[in-house]
């Protein structure tokens, strides 16, 4: 990744709705194949994180934990960071096949809800949803982003000041260096 979050790359799978057999009931099925791969490749992984667990080759524990990380001064075994990270690509595979679910366009969720919805019903919304539906999706992720980031930023305490209350309970008289990253050597 370029250090960021990359909305949007993804590129949607052409199909020639000519060549299914029974249109409505396969388009849904084309629909599902995409979160469908999404789980198979999360359990598959998640299979081969347990036969490590078995084989005795240590798993993501500790870095899900928190006791240990790239910041947190301790040292970080290759074999941890290849195991944090085929825990992290079960998570996001999941996290995949749920989010394309949402039904609105253009994710797979909405070819399943024109599907079930009544014809009238869904002549009447599909323009609207089809035309809006990046900017509702967007603003969704959006603002479950900076929820979630406001709910984080509420329930954990900053590097600063964290330091400065250590600072402040420090006697009088001594000169006391806050540092944000204390624990880094």
């Amino acid at each position: 990744f370029l250090g960021g979050f990359l909305f949007g790359w993804a590129k949607p799978t052409p199909v020639n709705t000519a060549n299914l057999k029974n249109r409505s009931n396969d388009e849904v099925l084309v629909a599902l194949a995409g979160p469908a791969s999404n789980l198979v490749m999360a359990m598959l992984m998640a299979f081969v994180i347990r036969l490590l667990d078995v084989a005795g080759i240590p798993v993501y524990d500790n870095m899900i934990a928190g006791n240990i990380g790239l910041f947190s001064g301790t040292t970080v075994a290759p074999v941890e960071l290849i195991s944090y990270g085929l825990y992290l690509f079960v998570v996001f595979n999941v996290m995949l096949a749920v989010f394309n679910l949402i039904p609105i366009p253009p994710l797979d969720g909405s070819t399943l809800l024109f599907r079930f919805l009544p014809p009238q019903q869904a002549w009447r919304i599909r323009p609207f949803l089809s035309q809006y539906g990046m900017f509702i999706v967007l603003g969704v992720v959006l603002l479950t982003y900076s929820g979630f980031a406001r709910w984080r930023a509420a329930h954990e305490t900053p590097p600063l000041a964290s330091a400065a209350s250590a600072a402040a309970s420090e006697p009088q008289g001594r000169t006391v260096a806050v540092l944000p990253f204390e624990n880094l050597s």
